[in-house]
Formats: C-alpha cells, sequence, structure tokens
C-alpha cells in the first residue's frame, strides 16, 4: 500500500494468500513442533503475520479469516482454533522468540531507530520527493534488514521527525 502503515486487507484473492501466505516446508516443519492445534496455527499465523506486515499482529482476530482458513487448511485443520490460542501467556512470548530465531527478524533498539533517521535523512529522502514515498522507504529498509516495525505513531515520527 503506497504511503501506509502495512495492514491486512479486508479480503483476498488466491494469487495473493499463495503468495503472501503459503508455508515453505521449513516453516511447515517449524509450525509442526508445536504442541496442539491451537499453538500450530497461532505460530503460523504469527509467523506469516511478520514477514508480510513487518510486525506481529495485535491479535489474531484481527487477521482475516480468509487467511486463517488458508493458513489452517495447510496445517490440515478442520476448524479455526484461533479463540484457543494462548495469547496472554508465556507461550506467545516464547513462540515471539522462536519465529525471531528462526527468520533473523529482531525488534528495534534506540540505536536501529536513530540509524533509520540518519538513513532517511541521507538516503531516502533522496529517492522520495513526498511523506508518503519516504515512508515507503523506511518500510522497505525496515524489511531488507528484518526490523520489526515499531508502532504507526513511532514509524511516522521517525520518518517525518520530531
Amino acid at each position: 500500500m503506497y504511503g501506509q502503515y502495512p495492514r491486512f486487507k479486508n479480503s483476498y484473492f488466491y494469487e495473493e494468500l499463495t503468495e503472501n501466505f503459503l508455508l515453505t516446508p521449513a516453516e511447515l516443519e517449524f509450525v509442526r513442533n508445536c504442541r496442539g492445534d491451537a499453538n500450530r496455527q497461532g505460530m503460523a499465523i504469527l509467523l506469516k503475520g511478520l514477514q508480510y506486515l513487518g510486525y506481529f499482529p495485535e491479535s489474531l482476530q484481527q487477521v482475516p479469516g480468509s487467511i486463517r482458513s488458508f493458513m489452517g487448511k495447510q496445517l490440515g485443520l478442520l476448524t479455526d482454533f484461533i479463540n484457543e490460542y494462548p495469547w496472554e501467556t508465556s507461550t506467545r512470548e516464547r513462540h515471539l522468540a522462536q519465529i525471531r530465531e528462526f527468520t533473523g527478524w529482531r525488534s528495534m533498539t534506540s540505536q536501529d531507530k536513530e540509524e533509520l533517521e540518519q538513513w532517511l535523512r541521507q538516503d531516502g529522502a533522496l529517492s522520495a520527493p513526498s511523506g508518503e514515498k519516504l515512508l515507503d522507504c523506511a518500510c522497505q529498509r525496515l524489511f531488507q534488514l528484518r526490523l520489526e516495525f515499531p508502532a504507526e505513531a513511532e514509524l511516522q515520527r521517525l520518518v517525518n521527525g520530531p
């Protein structure tokens, strides 16, 4: 999406689902190491959510049903288990850490934020004549570096300056 913080769309064509949410054999093996259908589905959604959005979804309920269904079919699930996923537990925190280790993504540090601001001023601004394009440059840079996106307001502040 041009000039916007990444979000899930309301609906997806099958081609978009396969392009963005198809689990690779390595990802399937990784997810299948979880115990229980709810954990496997939650882990798969968190994994692909990070890769698609650049950050973990705030809740599994915000993930469109078409994505949840597509992910569930890949795992051989006959029903949607997101309401059974242990969201407010150490299990979720462990899953996030495992996903970060598996994918090479990491949370942004204050040093990373400073470096992004500097990069945007020096390099990003040269190819982005507008604030919207500069936001796109920032998102592309974060994806390249595998840095989890900060909250939307924080990213806007980094792009627009103090």
